[in-house]
């Protein structure tokens, strides 16, 4: 048997795993199970932590995510299998398809690799919308509610609102445009749904 298809085992703080020579180039652990920076000239799109950075976010009302994936011993495996999905939708848009085509190969891997059984957030949250990495879309009344508390903030009467957004890591922007002085603000809260803090304000050049 080659060395490259040997199967290793793997003991990591949260569990052992089984692992082939030829998987492990793409197996960048630190000992804790958190996922090290990729190499030199690797440019990591930031979804190979999608886990992580899901559960941190805030969650709209009633949103649930599968238990396993704050399983301790379950960690590492959740880690490989986010790592595996970013290289294999690396070539695919980051349009509004683009979090399923992750979620089906991160499914799959979990499923083939480590006979995990994964139900992904669409599955368990079919009311709501998500967006191109995963966000939740923002709600009519989300966006109704961050508009009235921008609207307290805004600088002069030229100020107009322009947009609101959801990022990945679930802070939610107003974003602004002064018709005068065509300056672009945006307004970030941290929160979900009728619940909200502001953080701060940063302006962009168009």
């Amino acid at each position: 048997m080659a060395m490259a298809d040997k199967v290793l085992i793997l003991v990591l703080g949260f569990g052992t795993m089984l692992l082939s020579c030829a998987e492990q180039s793409h197996l960048l652990l630190n000992p804790d199970g958190t996922v090290k920076a990729y190499p030199p000239g690797r440019q990591a799109d930031p979804i190979y932590r999608e886990t992580e950075i899901r559960l941190s976010r805030p969650r709209l009302n009633d949103e649930i995510f599968d238990p396993q994936e704050t399983d301790p011993l379950l960690k590492g495996q959740f880690a490989i299998a986010d790592r595996k999905a970013e290289l294999a939708v690396k070539d695919i848009d980051r349009d509004s398809g683009f979090i399923f085509h992750f979620w089906d190969a991160k499914q799959r891997i979990l499923r083939d690799q480590f006979g995990i059984h994964w139900k992904t957030p669409a599955e368990l949250n079919p009311s709501i919308v998500y967006a191109n990495y995963g966000q939740p879309e923002i709600t009519d009344a989300e966006s109704r509610a961050l508009r009235t508390l921008a609207i307290q903030l805004v600088s002069s009467s030229s100020e107009q609102m322009r947009g609101v957004t959801r990022s990945f890591e679930g802070i939610a922007s107003v974003w602004t445009r002064d018709t005068q002085t065509e300056q672009i603000r945006e307004y970030r809260f941290t929160g979900h749904d009728d619940s909200w803090t502001f953080i701060e304000v940063s302006e962009w050049e168009e």
